[in-house]
């Protein structure tokens, strides 16, 4: 599972989010963020069970939370995904299933594991709102199922 965010012409078909140029995402299985195929930073792994989060601050540097706790930036992404050739610089919450284990995808309809007073008792008072929340639970969902979920939450689905 990948979690974080995409523009326009990220692929939906055939990588993960992060292993491009249109798109950055936090790895389960190996706990790095990648970006155009490299890894821009590294936090915990995560699995079944984990809930992650993906968030945007107002000065547009991209964090990753894991089980409500607040993981870290990794800064500069947003800005070239924002300004890549051929893009609308809108940037979508990306999730890449490459699994058979489901998720359930949270775009903000109920509040966030990791709250906004989190962010400001950590300093984080600049974090405008979370974009994203993956949280995996149990076993198999057909992926033109979670495809369909996704796309009526407003996301984006990359399905390998």
């Amino acid at each position: 599972l990948a979690v974080g965010v995409s523009t326009s012409s990220f692929s939906l078909e055939g990588m993960q989010p992060g292993w491009d140029l249109n798109s950055c995402a936090y790895h389960g299985d190996d706990g790095r963020v990648f970006f155009g195929n490299t890894c821009v930073s590294s936090f915990p792994k995560f699995g079944p069970g984990d809930t992650v989060g993906c968030g945007m601050s107002c000065d547009g540097g991209l964090f990753f939370t894991r089980n409500g706790a607040f993981l870290g930036f990794v800064r500069d992404v947003t800005q070239h995904l924002c300004n890549a050739r051929g893009t609308s610089r809108v940037l979508y919450p990306t999730v890449g299933v490459d699994s058979l284990c489901p998720v359930e995808i949270n775009w903000g309809r109920r509040p966030f594991e990791y709250g906004f007073e989190e962010a400001g008792r950590e300093g984080l008072s600049h974090v405008d709102s979370l974009t994203g929340v993956a949280r995996r639970i149990g076993a198999g969902w057909p992926t033109d199922r979670l495809s369909q979920l996704i796309e009526e939450e407003g996301g984006q689905c990359a399905i390998q």
